[in-house]
């Protein structure tokens, strides 16, 4: 599934693979760097706190070390954690299975391929393979030392707890978000010691970041977690309550799949009067969707809410398997004695029409990603690593820029992700023209490419816009179309030069407008 999606890409990209998205650039930039300079950032020698994910750059350095400065390591890792998922789906059903549960398991593993979808992640590019992996180990090592709390099985699966703990806060700073309810039960169930040596652990990472990062001038979360995340703190109540209102009702999947899980967990609770390890982990995966939905986004290629699809649709899953289990071991014969398994079945089946619009969707909406990232900002590193090199620049998607621009060149980044004035600037509420034109100048910015339309009323005087590259067909890039301005007047006659160079080397579909077009013959 993934080399036909990859087919697709390369048709789409003139033969060039290219991600989904400009974010796995930026990681790619930072372990770039971490290679090149020994340091965390995106610009030579410089730090900076660009990344979602504390782990990921290390792995990518670990992973160039041995085969180089080479952009397709993030897709063969993910291929690699997408296959270690579906491994642990399906050796997480125990027990004694019969030909048709074996049968109908391979079915569902099939399903939740198709439905997280797994195939999308390489063209990703991110960290959220790895966070899908660590989270599925977690919370079924949970479920089973909650479930056989006392028994021969609770010893070892307790110790992988105190390990998957701070990997799932190295993958993504939304394994928080798994762990605290597991820590809660273990609580509730006498086990206080192991709930704070998992969460004292899973913290260990965050906090051995945060206070690097502050000795380095940095804040103690990452630029993309205070520019992305959302919370109650320094704002309305009833804006932040409106903000996630909104993001509940971008995703009625994940409501469908809360649901679906809540009526799972209930249904045949009289057939075992002890809760089985599918009900814990159902327990486990209700607040952890309501927390990401709390604090975090959703969307963006299906990245950022893969760990708790993945989580849901197995929890619902082994559910069903273990009544099923259930009932057949007890030898009941009547349609009336198998009602739970069917309560349970109608629970999976509930989420297999959202769901599975969902990975049709992924088929269509992946190429065209990987496309619209191709002819917007791969053609802008193109065009600065052969123009601008070694110079400064100010863009608002970091990531292609960075990582494919030349050694030394310099990146201002108005977006806020990789430059920390900027994050400062907008928390602060002090971003706006007058910030824009100051740190522009002090960074003797020659040339800036932005999205128009974010920045419409805080260009600064004296900018001249020169040129537009307009894409027609895109999915996550922030706009359609970008716009060249030089930000210094002696930098235009050199940007309107460079650019009618660089134009017949564009894309063709990319749509070139402006001053430096006159007397060009479109290409």
């Amino acid at each position: 599934m993934v080399m036909v999606l990859h087919g697709q890409v390369l048709a789409r990209t003139d033969g060039r693979f290219t991600y989904g998205l400009d974010d796995p650039y930026i990681h790619l930039a930072v372990a770039k760097n971490l290679t090149l300079y020994g340091a965390w950032g995106i610009n030579a020698g410089e730090f900076s706190s660009c990344s979602s994910s504390i782990g990921w750059p290390f792995l990518l350095w670990a992973a160039f070390s041995l085969v180089g400065l080479h952009d397709g390591v993030p897709f063969w890792l993910n291929v690699f954690f997408a296959s270690a998922a579906v491994v642990l789906v399906g050796v997480s059903l125990t027990g004694p299975l019969t030909r048709w549960m074996r049968l109908a398991w391979m079915v569902f593993l099939v399903a939740f391929i198709a439905f997280v979808p797994l195939e999308t992640l390489p063209f990703s590019g991110m960290e959220h393979g790895l966070h899908l992996v660590v989270t599925l180990a977690l919370a079924v090592a949970a479920s089973r030392v909650l479930a056989h709390q006392g028994s021969a099985e609770d010893a070892p699966k307790a110790w992988w707890l105190l390990v998957l703990a701070p990997l799932s806060t190295l993958a993504r700073y939304e394994g928080m978000f798994v762990i605290l309810p597991i820590a809660a039960m273990l609580v509730w169930r006498g086990r206080w010691r192991l709930a704070f040596a998992m969460v004292g652990l899973a913290v260990l990472p965050i906090a051995t970041f945060g206070l690097y990062a502050l000795a380095q001038g940095g804040f103690f979360l990452p630029n993309s977690v205070l520019l992305k995340g959302q919370s109650p703190v320094g704002g309305s109540l009833s804006s932040y309550l409106a903000k996630v209102w909104a993001r509940v009702n971008a995703a009625p999947h994940l409501v469908r799949l809360c649901l679906a899980g809540a009526g799972a967990f209930v249904v045949g609770v009289f057939v075992r009067p002890t809760l089985s390890p599918g009900q814990w982990l159902i327990a486990i995966a209700l607040p952890a969707i309501g927390l990401h939905l709390a604090f975090a986004q959703t969307g963006f290629l299906f990245r950022y809410e893969a760990y708790l699809v993945g989580l849901g649709l197995l929890a619902v899953g082994l559910r069903a398997m273990e009544l099923w289990q259930a009932c057949a071991s007890a030898g009941r014969r009547t349609w009336r004695d198998w009602w739970p398994v069917l309560g349970a079945a109608a629970c999976v089946a509930s989420v297999v029409l959202p769901f599975g619009w969902r990975g049709a969707y992924a088929w269509t909406l992946t190429p065209i990603a990987s496309q619209g990232i191709y002819q917007q900002q791969v053609q802008m590193a193109r065009f600065f690593n052969r123009h601008y090199a070694g110079r400064t620049v100010a863009v608002n998607d970091i990531g292609a820029v960075s990582f494919f621009g030349a050694d030394r060149s310099n990146w201002v980044d108005l977006w806020g992700l990789a430059t920390q004035e900027v994050t400062w600037a907008v928390r602060e509420k002090q971003y706006g023209v007058g910030f824009i034109d100051s740190i522009c100048r002090r960074e003797k910015v020659e040339v800036a490419v932005l999205y128009n339309h974010y920045f419409q009323a805080m260009i600064p005087t004296g900018w001249e816009a020169v040129g537009t590259w307009t894409i027609q067909e895109w999915a996550t890039n922030g706009s359609q179309q970008v716009t060249f301005y030089a930000v210094k007047p002696e930098a235009k006659a050199d940007l309107v030069a460079n650019l009618r160079r660089f134009s017949a080397d564009l894309p063709p579909a990319v749509i070139q407008e402006g001053t430096y077009m006159a007397g060009l013959a479109t290409p």
